[in-house]
């Protein structure tokens, strides 16, 4: 990820989305966007199924890399996930995909996103 963001991003000032759908291999590719999730201003759009009980991504993401969580409704709200503990409470159905949003606490998007909508 980070080889293709330096290749195509070259105003400090632009939001890279990453959209992750990688069946599986989500921890790989996020050890690739490392750069980019340290750097720059970044949305990160993934799923996490409702057959993971463990919800690892999820997890992964929250506690190993410190960024906040959020899931999209279908109206485009999101809501902000505290813990991975809490999916539990939010993936209910196992042969459903639910999709989250994540970015760093600090930046100026994490901010806007979770007082918006995405259209």
């Amino acid at each position: 990820i980070d080889s293709i963001v330096n290749a195509r991003y070259t105003n400090s000032g632009e939001i890279v989305v990453i959209k992750l759908d990688v069946e599986g291999g989500e921890r790989l590719a996020l050890a690739g966007a490392r750069d980019t999730i340290e750097n720059l201003e970044f949305l990160l759009i993934y799923e996490d199924h409702g057959n993971d009980v463990r919800n690892e991504i999820s997890r992964h993401i929250i506690e190993d890399l410190g960024l906040a969580v959020g899931q999209i409704f279908p109206s485009g709200y999101v809501k902000a996930v505290d813990s991975a503990e809490a999916l539990s409470r939010v993936k209910v159905n196992p042969r459903h995909g639910y999709n989250f949003v994540a970015t760093r606490h600090q930046s100026l998007l994490h901010s806007e996103l979770w007082r918006t909508r995405i259209q």
